[in-house]
């Protein structure tokens, strides 16, 4: 975290410019400013895009508006909310944390100091670029390159479509089929995924539907989740994510979580309404309550009762025997966050993908950041 920088734009934002009308006005004080602080700004292309930059701040005060709306109301008590807002946007602007990690992370409580003990999605992109490659990335974030790549672990069928002239292919992937899960080619967070019921009547509605919405899709066969996980919750497919860190050339099991999803939600991520609790990596017992994304903790999930702590991840030696095969199947990984989903045949693959540390963090309220950086770089 640039603390130097955010002390910058608390003086220049938050405590001297009162509306966007005001901040035009300060423009010239602005870059007399700037232009002294050479260790921050070097040239006048730098001021221009500061400036620049700037115009957004007024959007991050109005996300920031609704996210303290909906956010615990115990994690903020009675603060200056003003105040609150005002730094939230200018620790997004200045690339130290979101504004939702500055919430879930429990910043508002604390130093700077321990603020930089935490590792913001920004930092873990720019380690893994460093340490892991852009080829990686591409490959993870490409969902149909991914199952290609690990299909012997997915265990179910998939098909990738990516134009207009793969609709026959489609239709014989959905031959016999009352429902088909459908996934964005590329993104993250759940976002996108869909169960979608066909029959011969709306085949072809489906397909002209997601591809005009997406351009480039993959379908596949619905994982039936096992009983013990579908207990928790029967409508979503709920995982455990574990990370693998090859780090001195042994495989690290990195801060494994289990994700539980909401009734009515057919993804479990946390950022589309699911909860998240800790995993003790030796055991597979889950260690803390479920949190969600509006920092609410849960001893018993809301909807099954059932309590989180104690819980044990059923057939875990599996799952860390297939996670230890997998970390060496991208030739030079370091570095993969896999979901995976238990069947009654065993544990398949969800995706592959770099994760977000948000979950490493947001359980324990407690950094990561020396601790990753020193098992990326091999320390």
């Amino acid at each position: 975290m640039n603390t130097n920088e955010y002390d910058l734009w608390e003086k220049i934002i938050g405590k001297n410019v009162s509306d966007e009308k005001d901040l035009w006005r300060r423009i010239p004080e602005w870059i007399r400013y700037l232009m002294r602080n050479s260790n921050i700004i070097c040239d006048i292309s730098s001021v221009v895009f500061y400036i620049k930059k700037e115009q957004g701040y007024f959007e991050k005060l109005k996300n920031a508006d609704e996210l303290i709306e909906k956010f615990n109301k115990n994690s903020i008590g009675s603060r200056n909310i003003k105040k609150l807002r005002r730094r939230m946007a200018t620790y997004e602007l200045c690339g130290c944390v979101s504004l939702r990690e500055f919430l879930l992370l429990g910043f508002i409580n604390l130093s700077k100091s321990k603020q930089k003990s935490f590792l913001s999605e920004w930092d873990k992109i720019a380690l893994c670029m460093k340490h892991v490659g852009l080829e990686t990335f591409e490959l993870l974030k490409n969902k149909a390159k991914t199952a290609k790549i690990f299909a012997e672990f997915y265990k179910r069928g998939f098909y990738e479509v990516n134009s207009k002239d793969d609709f026959l292919g489609f239709l014989d992937f959905c031959k016999n089929k009352k429902e088909i899960v459908v996934k964005p080619l590329r993104g993250g967070g759940g976002k996108g995924i869909a169960l979608v019921s066909i029959d011969e009547n709306n085949i072809e509605q489906v397909f002209n539907d997601y591809f005009y919405k997406y351009g480039e899709f993959l379908v596949e066969e619905k994982i039936k989740q096992c009983q013990e996980l579908s207990n928790w919750g029967s409508d979503s497919v709920n995982t455990v994510r574990i990370s693998t860190i090859i780090s001195k050339d042994k495989v690290v099991i990195y801060k494994p979580f289990v994700r539980i999803g909401k009734r009515g939600n057919f993804v479990d991520n946390c950022s589309l309404g699911g909860l998240v609790a800790f995993i003790d990596s030796d055991s597979g017992v889950l260690i803390t309550d479920g949190m969600d994304f509006f920092g609410n903790t849960h001893t018993y999930h809301p909807d099954s009762q059932i309590k989180f702590i104690g819980w044990q991840i059923p057939k875990w030696k599996e799952a860390i025997d297939l996670v230890n095969k997998l970390a060496y199947i991208i030739p030079n990984n370091k570095y993969v966050s896999w979901d995976l989903a238990l069947t009654d045949k065993g544990w398949v693959i969800i995706e592959g993908n770099w994760g977000s540390v948000m979950g490493y963090q947001m359980c324990p309220q407690k950094g990561c950041k020396v601790e990753f950086t020193r098992l990326l770089e091999g320390n």
